[in-house]
């Protein structure tokens, strides 16, 4: 008898068992291992079209539904690959994935991009007027720093000549709560600052 098959005969049996459990987990995780690992499918449809982004933002959605998750945006002027149309909708590329998005916020002509000018203050949503609680008189005097998508970011007092801290502090709520429609300068959005009077 060799000097393994001694070795063989001082191991015992249950021993041996789990040896060669360790050998074939050993030998299935190499197995397993070797495999290559395999990513999420690759979309290899082509592009249809090169658009440009016309709406301010254009939102991508998980599917062609106006309630479906938001996945990405997109700013005015920017292109989008589209890869197919349902109806309203476009399909277009967002990295390695694709999403939805109106075509009404989309043309192929890069011109149709720029917005008509717009250089007069108009309200979407105007404040509203403070009635004065007590037998106040003058003028408070308010400046609203807008930004380019027409909220208000801040307000400062200039002047308050009432006398009245509480119908400064009303008058800066309201006009802190106004929206604006957008300032449009060359085409492009602006920031700007409106001055509100309220005289009493």
């Amino acid at each position: 008898m060799d000097r393994r098959s001694d070795y063989l005969q001082t191991i015992p049996v249950g021993a041996r068992s789990a040896s060669a459990a360790i050998v074939v987990m050993f030998m299935a995780l190499t197995f397993g291992c070797s495999k290559k690992l395999e990513g999420p499918p690759v979309d290899t449809r082509e592009t249809i079209a090169m658009m440009y982004v016309t709406a301010p933002t254009l939102e991508i959605r998980g599917r062609a539904s106006g309630d479906s998750p938001l996945v990405a945006t997109y700013k005015q002027g920017e292109t989008v690959s589209v890869v197919a149309v349902a109806g309203q909708w476009a399909e277009v590329r967002t990295g390695s994935a694709t999403g939805w998005a109106l075509q009404d916020g989309l043309s192929r002509n890069k011109r149709e991009t720029a917005l008509p000018d717009n250089t007069t203050v108009r309200f979407v949503k105007a404040p509203m007027a403070v009635a004065s609680s007590a037998r106040a008189s003058g003028e408070i005097v308010l400046e609203a720093f807008v930004n380019s998508g027409g909220s208000v970011v801040s307000v400062k007092t200039v002047e308050n000549t009432t006398g009245s801290l509480d119908l400064e502090r009303r008058n800066r709520d309201e006009l802190t709560g106004a929206i604006f429609e957008p300032m449009i300068v060359d085409g492009k959005p602006q920031t700007f600052i409106y001055t509100h009077r309220a005289t009493y």
